[in-house]
């Protein structure tokens, strides 16, 4: 599972495949679920769900001997649920005034029984303070918290399977988180 990403400019590019052994329902739900994706983002400090498809989140990242502290949203803009969802998002980092957005789709499909198949592209724009970093600087650095976010879902739902009891169990995500922090 590694994202393959193409840099365009200030704009980096996201796609991969990513399979995980848990029903896709049960995925659907817990990627909807704020305190969840808390959990599972690296450097997630808050997500709030606003309304029914809007979020309001707070992440802090280092990148370089820059630290950014993200405020944004993100919005659910088309969802086929269970099958596939299309998110947008701009966050703003009022230390280096810069300006993030993005748009990201997802597909769930069965893999089998008992996984569930994730095809995701995503697109992010970034300018002002942090357009000083060149793409090939920031690239990794992204790249490594999209593959720890899904690193993070495979754990929970491992984790989950050894311990059916209790279904709302984040503690995976939330240990994985923490190395992060």
């Amino acid at each position: 599972m590694e994202a393959t990403a193409v840099e365009t400019g200030r704009q980096l590019v996201f796609e991969d495949r990513v399979v995980i052994e848990g029903d896709r329902d049960d995925l659907w739900r817990q990627i909807e679920d704020p305190a969840f994706l808390a959990t599972c983002i690296p450097g997630s400090n808050d997500i709030t769900r606003q309304s029914d498809t809007r979020y309001s989140l707070d992440v802090t990242r280092s990148v370089s001997r820059l630290t950014l502290s993200i405020d944004g949203t993100v919005e659910i803009v088309e969802k086929e649920e269970p099958n596939w969802v299309v998110i947008k998002g701009d966050a703003y980092d009022s230390r280096t005034h810069s300006v993030f957005t993005g748009t990201a789709a997802l597909q769930m499909s069965r893999s089998s029984d008992e996984a569930t198949e994730l095809a995701y592209r995503a697109n992010l724009t970034f300018e002002g303070g942090s357009a000083v970093l060149t793409p090939g600087l920031l690239r990794p650095i992204v790249e490594s918290d999209v593959n720890r976010y899904f690193e993070n879902l495979e754990q929970y739902f491992h984790e989950r399977q050894g311990d059916e009891e209790d279904a709302s169990d984040t503690q995976g995500c939330l240990r994985a988180h923490q190395l992060e922090g």
